[in-house]
């Protein structure tokens, strides 16, 4: 048994934070079944740790906890922090070695999940909560309501490293409406600048029943203005490449969401990567917050299905080649 404790004394003293703390650490006997307990600190009259100090669990099965903070009656309660195994953090208020307050690192060899607010049993319980994971795909950020470790109402945003951001809306446990993606464009009456209810736009004809009739549609970005087909079988709002390069070289604004897709049309396999533009003319509007695809390969610039997303409503006379745009 001697040589039981010197061995778990000499593991002890491994721990430098524990060896720097603590110069003579006592055995605690009897505190917990199947748990060698070592501490640095007073002991009240039962010899049970009080007051400030530092405690070390060694279980059987070779785990080890660090506990440092307030003591009461042999267990941290108040200020306190505990470290698992060196992997698992627990850092705030603490009621008999259970956290109940602040922060819980976990840490493995491909994620952190990083949880901050109250706790029942080491799980998120309340509002204003946040639990963070990150890992070598992106993060997932979860924020507000949760009980026991489910977030019930609040926003879940996920971020990839290929620059998709996907961000989910949950009420009482239901997820509200749709995911909204940066890849994607969707209504949002505070995206469109302009007094009217609708914008009225003279559409440009061009070609024969022959050879293929096209619509025209001009726009305006940041000033330097472009010629769209106007395209209802197409989804995306695509810039060619040359047009890409005019607005570049002019010093459009805009930000490269870091993705890269492929379309698929009459032409066959087409490449592109995603941009979000600040601001866009189109007709008596200002449209903030578009998403559009730059083509890696073509010079084709389409204003397609999603752009009109954009807007609460959207009618078309092919006759009188008029688009309305609603606010």
């Amino acid at each position: 048994m001697k040589k039981i404790i010197l061995l778990l004394i000499v593991i002890l003293f491994n721990n430098e934070n524990f060896a720097q703390m603590c110069s003579n650490p006592v055995s605690i006997d009897n505190l917990y079944s199947n748990v060698e307990v070592f501490w640095c600190g007073d002991q009240d009259d039962v010899g049970l740790p009080v007051g400030e100090g530092l405690m070390k669990h060694i279980y059987e099965d070779g785990n080890i906890a660090l506990l440092s903070g307030k003591f009461e009656k042999g267990t941290l309660n108040g200020e306190g922090k505990l470290v698992f195994n060196e992997n698992q953090i627990s850092e705030g208020i603490f009621k008999e070695n259970r956290i109940i307050s602040g922060k819980i690192i976990l840490n493995s060899d491909n994620q952190q999940d990083f949880y901050k607010g109250n706790f029942i049993e080491n799980k998120l319980h309340g509002d204003n909560a946040v639990h963070t994971i990150t890992n070598n795909q992106g993060s997932v950020v979860m924020e507000g309501k949760f009980i026991r470790g489910s977030l019930i109402t609040g926003t879940e945003t996920e971020k990839y490293n290929d620059g998709l951001e996907i961000i989910k809306k949950y009420e009482n446990g239901d997820l509200i409406g749709l995911p909204v993606r940066n890849d994607k464009n969707y209504y949002n009456v505070d995206d469109i600048e302009g007094d009217l209810i609708y914008s009225e736009i003279k559409l440009k004809k061009e070609g024969n029943p022959n050879e293929g009739i096209s619509y025209l549609i001009g726009l305006e970005i940041d000033g330097v203005q472009g010629e769209w087909v106007f395209d209802t079988g197409a989804m995306n709002f695509s810039i060619g490449m040359r047009m890409f390069d005019r607005l570049k070289n002019s010093g459009v604004k805009y930000r490269d969401l870091n993705q890269t897709i492929k379309t698929f049309g009459i032409g066959g396999e087409s490449q592109g990567k995603l941009v979000l533009i600040d601001k866009i003319k189109i007709g008596n509007y200002y449209l903030n917050n578009v998403v559009a695809e730059v083509s890696l390969d073509n010079n084709h610039s389409l204003l397609g299905i999603e752009f009109l997303s954009k807007f609460s409503n959207v009618e078309w006379s092919m006759d009188k080649q008029i688009l309305k745009l609603y606010k």
